[in-house]
């Protein structure tokens, strides 16, 4: 199903900021995995100039993607609300170390009050695939951007998300960050003991990255009193660094919430901005 290109009128209703960014959401249907999600946009000022100023079909292939996922539960909004998304992109814009670019901040969690670890779960959500093949086709026709060179991040379990769906597929991701999160699946208690193997083998991102070398960078932070993040961050980073870009930040906040991960949005948004540049 054609989605067709973003034009002023779908700005309408938009919430706009003091530099005029612009938030908009769409609710999205995924042709390949028939899941049915919200997506959050995040367009700068001179992408909704240009947008507003098209007669035909809008360009928008310049502008970089940063794809933003949530934890469970939880919705894109926590990075609207708590994180700051949008100030924090514009201060990143502002200062050049991140390039125009569009941020699509994404459900993740398609199956009310269902934690589906992002996998493409046999007889259940098929999320990897709305995540990738889906959002991207999705970008690509309604916004005119480039399905590849993304970036990609997530908070909590979308920071196992991020760098799972970076990692599995780097034709779509140049980047992935993980905040506060973790890199061993974790499949839903609920599931079968023989579904729940299946998929931590076909998730294992060691193996993944052994076997594939991904050319995509990772981006993780280190923060000791998180524990359920702490210990599998480190382990991994400890077995990969020879074989991925791994960079890690330090977190010095308390615990897991937004308060504590509040403070690496604008270290990962300039990252994301510097491997932008490496991979022009």
């Amino acid at each position: 199903s054609h989605i067709t290109r973003i034009t002023a009128a779908d700005l309408k209703g938009g919430k706009v900021s003091a530099h005029g960014t612009v938030t908009i959401d769409r609710e999205v249907a995924g042709a390949t995995s028939h899941e049915h999600g919200h997506v959050w946009i995040v367009l700068p000022k001179n992408a909704v100039t240009q947008i507003k100023k098209s007669s035909a079909s809008v360009d928008l292939s310049r502008y970089r993607v940063i794809q933003a996922l949530p934890g469970f539960p939880g919705t894109p909004l926590g990075w609207i609300n708590r994180l700051d998304i949008v100030s924090n992109l514009e201060s990143e814009w502002s200062s050049g170390k991140l390039p125009k670019s569009i941020a699509i901040l994404t459900d993740t969690n398609l199956l009310h009050g269902y934690d589906g670890e992002c996998f493409n779960t046999p007889g259940g959500p098929q999320i990897e695939s709305w995540l990738s093949s889906d959002i991207h086709q999705f970008a690509a026709q309604f916004l005119g951007v480039k399905a590849s060179g993304w970036a990609v991040m997530g908070t909590s379990t979308g920071g196992w998300c991020a760098p799972m769906i970076a990692i599995r597929h780097p034709d779509m991701f140049i980047a992935g960050a993980s905040i506060a999160g973790y890199f061993k699946p974790q499949p839903n208690k609920s599931l079968s003991p023989a579904v729940s193997d299946q998929l931590k083998k076909e998730y294992d991102l060691r193996a993944i990255i052994k076997a594939n070398h991904p050319k995509v960078a990772i981006f993780a932070t280190i923060a000791p009193s998180d524990h359920g993040s702490y210990y599998q961050t480190i382990h991994f980073i400890d077995d990969m660094k020879n074989l991925i870009s791994i960079r890690t930040i330090n977190l010095k906040g308390q615990g897991h919430n937004f308060d504590a991960w509040l403070p690496a949005i604008k270290p990962a948004l300039q990252w994301a901005g510097a491997e932008f540049a490496r991979s022009k």
